[in-house]
């Protein structure tokens, strides 16, 4: 038995979960096949129709200007902060990126818990497309930052604890050449993400049965956000509940924000385990912060 287990690590504990979670998907979507292509269907649907419009334009931006930073004698972490935040994720992280020989590890974590959020176009646009009012949109992206903040806050006053590497180099094969080729790159990547967890909440939603349409779509959440929330705001009227969820599924950001980030900041030296420490208090911060604005807003 003990021999077994020195075999699996030899090979890579890791590759072998990876290798096993596949297996399974593949045989939940040969098993449900009907359900798997009127998911991706629908996801799909709400990339085109919902998704590209909001993120594309400013991914195009966040690029272009992300590819003059070396170029320009512009402070690199406040260009990065505002764009970072305003932009959403992927391309916060992959700003950090192409500025990551500029700055120091402390800043790259800083950043890298700060900008791990979603672009306020989803709230201030998608959201309301979805029929959210403009209050709640206001209030879920005023949550949404000010969690942003509180995991930057730790993530600086921790830095001593996370092992990064000192002033990485950018892959080259994440340096941006054309800002409007990498951001279809880059969109399609999102879009391919939306797609895939999508289908994976659906399989896994056929095997073990959720005790209501709003935990489904909460686990979906969980996974990719955008399908999740809109989901989530097919079930019911946004009670008190459900929006603190909401914000705090949208401070997580799923896994799929989480694939995209690691992406681009797995070249700074940030590790995945990282990332989903930032985002756990980001969905900490942005739902308490949520439930003190709905009481007192």
């Amino acid at each position: 038995m003990f021999e077994r287990l020195d075999c699996i690590k030899c090979f890579g504990g890791d590759e072998w979960m990876a290798a096993l979670a596949a297996l399974t998907m593949t045989a939940l979507i040969l098993r449900f096949p009907d359900l798997a292509i009127k998911s991706a269907r629908e996801a799909l649907f709400v990339w085109g129709r919902d998704i590209v419009p909001s993120l594309f334009p400013y991914m195009v931006l966040c690029k272009t200007l992300s590819s003059r930073l070396k170029k320009s004698r512009i402070p690199s972490v406040p260009l990065v902060l505002t764009l970072g935040l305003l932009g959403g994720s992927p391309s916060g992280a992959a700003m950090i990126s192409a500025a990551s020989d500029t700055m120091s590890r402390r800043q790259c974590v800083f950043l890298s818990a700060l900008t791990g959020t979603i672009s306020p176009m989803f709230f201030l646009s998608t959201l309301r497309t979805w029929g959210f009012s403009q209050s709640i949109c206001i209030r879920l992206l005023s949550a949404h930052w000010i969690g942003a903040c509180f995991a930057a806050f730790c993530a600086w006053r921790f830095e001593s604890s996370y092992k990064i590497g000192s002033n990485p180099t950018v892959r080259k094969d994440l340096q941006m050449a054309s800002p409007i080729a990498d951001s279809v790159q880059a969109v399609l990547g999102v879009g391919g993400c939306i797609v895939f967890f999508s289908v994976v909440a659906s399989c896994i939603s056929c095997v073990f049965s959720f005790p209501s349409e709003w935990s489904r779509a909460s686990f979906q959440a969980m996974l990719e956000i955008a399908g999740g929330i809109h989901a989530l705001s097919l079930t019911d009227t946004i009670t008190f509940q459900t929006a603190v969820c909401m914000a705090g599924l949208m401070g997580f950001g799923g896994i799929s924000i989480l694939t995209q980030n690691h992406l681009f900041l797995e070249s700074c030296g940030i590790a995945k385990k990282q990332l989903f420490v930032f985002a756990f208090l980001r969905a900490v911060g942005s739902a308490f912060s949520m439930a003190l604005l709905l009481q007192f807003m």
